[in-house]
């Protein structure tokens, strides 16, 4: 299970609290991986629920990247790139399979990957890009 700490914090709230959602979700398909049998509707809830989310978040990271002038903007583009065709493939291959266990897998674990290859690489940057104000919040995008 992936479990959130202070490790994978940004320093912009609305970030964090989305990756967190992205943890739930990520680990709900672990403990939809964890039964015996796969749950045709669960599963399809978990990858529609993981490809639009994504795209939603992926557009406000990016947006607070540019707007910080973080230097991982590009980086985190491609990556997010690299993570919107990862999930597309995994879809298609899963509406393809009457046995879609061993699919779900690989995709669960390619998730765990690139969340912490990603977070703790590249949305971590947004920390230094960032002011803060005198109460230690992010000071507001412009």
């Amino acid at each position: 299970m992936l479990e959130w700490n202070s490790a994978y914090e940004t320093g912009v709230p609305a970030i964090d609290k989305q990756h967190q959602v992205l943890f739930e979700h990520v680990n709900r398909l672990e403990r939809l991986l964890a039964s015996d049998e796969i749950k045709r509707s669960e599963a399809d809830y978990v990858l529609t629920f993981l490809e639009d989310y994504v795209q939603m978040h992926f557009s406000a990271e990016e947006t607070c990247m540019l707007r910080y002038r973080c230097p991982a903007y590009e980086k985190n583009k491609e990556d997010h790139a690299l993570a919107l065709n990862m999930l597309s493939f995994y879809k298609g291959q899963y509406e393809g399979t009457a046995k879609p266990k061993p699919m779900l897998v690989r995709l669960h674990q390619s998730m765990v990957w690139w969340i912490n290859h990603h977070i703790l690489k590249v949305d971590i940057q947004l920390k230094d890009s960032i002011g803060t104000t005198a109460e230690g919040k992010p000071t507001p995008m412009v």
